[in-house]
């Protein structure tokens, strides 16, 4: 995953919002879950937050590299610290009111029932895909002995 997505926050965050989208949008997924050429248009229809999530994690960045600078003076101004950590947790709540808007959003379209088989699905393709990464990191320790 990309720094912008480890700095994600919330319990779905927007990867999961996202995800959902993308699933749905799937031609495979699309007939399995018998999703409706409507839903298709009210997903595609929805905003991307993307441009606007990666300005916001940019900003939290900023604002945790400005807190381990005020960490890394001799005398610590403590004001100064506890402002800029009040600065990245406004920021990280910004973020997660984009991300829950957009789940909500998707899930105002898509039915509890494509939602659940969707999230077994991206489910299956993480193991799959640990199972695939464990093999490959197999493979090299035994190629560097």
């Amino acid at each position: 995953p990309s720094q912008g997505k480890k700095a994600m926050i919330g319990p779905a965050g927007f990867g999961m919002g996202n995800n959902l989208v993308q699933m749905a949008l799937n031609p495979k997924m699309r007939e399995k879950l018998a999703i409706s050429d409507e839903q298709v248009a009210k997903l595609k229809a929805l905003p991307s937050p993307k441009e606007e999530l990666k300005g916001l994690n940019e900003k939290v960045r900023e604002g945790m590299t400005a807190q381990m600078k005020l960490l890394e003076v001799e005398k610590i101004d403590e004001a100064a610290v506890l402002k800029s950590v009040d600065e990245v947790w406004a920021l990280r709540k910004q973020i997660a009111v984009v991300q829950m808007k957009r789940l909500i959003a998707v899930k105002t379209i898509l039915t509890p029932e494509q939602i659940k088989k969707i999230r077994e699905e991206m489910k299956s393709r993480q193991v799959r895909r640990a199972e695939r990464n464990a093999e490959k990191k197999a493979k090299k320790a035994e190629k560097a002995d």
